[in-house]
């Protein structure tokens, strides 16, 4: 036990160094700027009707984000130390949770979660989701223990870990509905009825007490939100993407790692139920941990293709945990059979989760930043900026420089315009702005591109 505990420790040192390491190296990305924007309103009232706005979002990240924004600056480290600090303590408490479902290997399952490329992303992105993610593994925790030793602490624990869950990222809260219903299977033991009836309210409380806010929220829904190139509408693409968001990213790599893990999880799941019975704790925990992994995917299928909502790779996220310990799981059972094989498929996972990590922070996407640092070296003289196109344009190009603000065109009587286009303005947006000055008859000086994104100086022509 002590040595675990001192492995964990140099686990997470090592893993420590690299988040921060990647956090200072990449860009600010479109979504991280537009949460962040709310992180930085006047007041929590403001904080709330900014993530209101936001396609399945909910506020409590974002008031942590708007204290320590208020206290830290705007700096990349300030902006994503939270979700660092996240990063590491699920991964401790990931340790706690492979070691209550009984996996031989609990450090090989923290391994495998901390560097899934899905999760090893969220770990150092400015949003809330790596908060959401503690949230699950915390009640996960207490969903077990409530299990083995029903109780009314336990119960308690639970519904507020996952009425946390609810009000940071509400997709959170999807693996505990498949913990619930698989936990049925095993029903007719006594202790499980007992320890059912305990789940069933703390389950389901919490959803009736998030309600409220969703159906508020739902009215304060922005139109036509803007979302990253890592996003995709629901289409005949849909389970591709589904594929590649399992693993993080794209690529045979991708679609290896993905086949892998739920191919380790379909193999923990059978070999629960060839389990003896001095194993039910293990087979329950391996079972419902499935169940989990299992509704997450389905209900994110169901809610995106009735609703016509916008997938995202943040919502398969909560299959993490159990993927790792599923994984792990199939891998002690392999490891019986052939050792060398389960080593080498093991090692196999985690070469390609770093490699899928590598790449990503790695990528040299465009950044937000640089679009508004350059639009601000443009202005001198008389001359205002013009936001092109979307209603959040101004509000994504001004948290890197909030300056912009007070040189917005409020009329278009100035000699000098800039024209500032972050890298998600479509086209047809981008010719109507610039036909719309050519008919005032600016004329164009200079463009500058940066990255996807560009900046226009127009000047009035001459005897205007």
């Amino acid at each position: 036990m002590r040595r675990l505990a001192s492995d964990i420790r140099v686990l997470l040192a090592a893993y420590a160094v690299l988040l921060v390491a990647a956090a200072l190296s990449l860009p600010l990305q479109l979504e991280e700027v537009l949460r962040l924007v709310g992180a930085t309103q006047h007041s929590f009232a403001d904080v709330t009707k900014w993530s209101a706005q936001i396609p399945g979002a909910a506020p409590a990240g974002d008031y942590v984000q708007f204290v320590l924004l208020g206290a830290l600056g705007r700096s990349l480290l300030a902006c994503r130390i939270f979700s660092i600090a996240c990063g590491l303590a699920a991964g401790y408490f990931m340790l706690q949770l492979a070691r209550q479902a009984l996996v031989q290997q609990p450090l090989l399952a923290t391994g495998v979660f901390l560097l899934l490329p899905l999760q090893c992303r969220y770990a150092v992105n400015a949003q809330p989701d790596e908060l959401a993610l503690l949230f699950l593994l915390l009640s996960t925790i207490c969903y077990f223990r409530l299990i083995y030793e029903p109780s009314a602490t336990a119960a308690l624990l639970y519904g507020a870990f996952l009425l946390g869950g609810l009000y940071t990222a509400p997709f959170s809260y999807l693996p505990a509905i498949g913990y619930l219903l698989f936990l049925l299977l095993f029903i007719v033991q006594k202790h499980v009825r007992r320890a059912f009836w305990h789940a069933l309210p703390a389950t389901v409380l919490p959803l009736l007490i998030y309600v409220p806010y969703l159906v508020w929220a739902r009215h304060q829904r922005a139109d036509g939100w803007l979302y990253g190139g890592d996003s995709a509408a629901y289409a005949a693409n849909m389970y591709q993407k589904l594929w590649q968001a399992v693993s993080g990213g794209p690529g045979v790599t991708g679609y290896l790692l993905s086949s892998l893990l739920l191919i380790a999880a379909a193999v923990a799941c059978w070999r629960s139920f060839r389990l003896s019975e001095a194993a039910t704790s293990k087979r329950i925990a391996l079972f419902c941990l499935f169940g989990g992994f299992l509704s997450t995917i389905v209900i994110v299928l169901l809610i995106d293709s009735l609703t016509g909502a916008v997938f995202t790779l943040d919502q398969l996220l909560w299959l993490t945990p159990a993927a790792a310990v599923l994984t792990t799981a199939a891998f002690d059972w392999l490891q019986q059979q052939q050792r060398s094989m389960a080593w080498a498929l093991a090692l196999l996972i985690l070469l390609l989760s770093v490699y899928g990590d590598v790449r990503h922070f790695s990528s040299k996407s465009t950044t937000i930043a640089a679009v508004s640092a350059t639009a601000k070296q443009q202005i001198s003289g008389d001359a205002c900026i013009v936001f092109v196109s979307e209603a959040l344009s101004k509000a994504i190009l001004t948290f890197s420089e909030p300056d912009l603000d007070h040189h917005e065109c409020l009329d278009f009587f100035h000699r000098k315009i800039i024209l500032a286009s972050h890298p998600y303005v479509r086209e047809d947006q981008q010719r109507d702005a610039e036909s719309y000055f050519k008919g005032l008859n600016f004329l164009e000086k200079k463009r500058i591109t940066v990255g996807c994104g560009q900046v226009i100086v127009i000047e009035q022509s001459a005897g205007q």
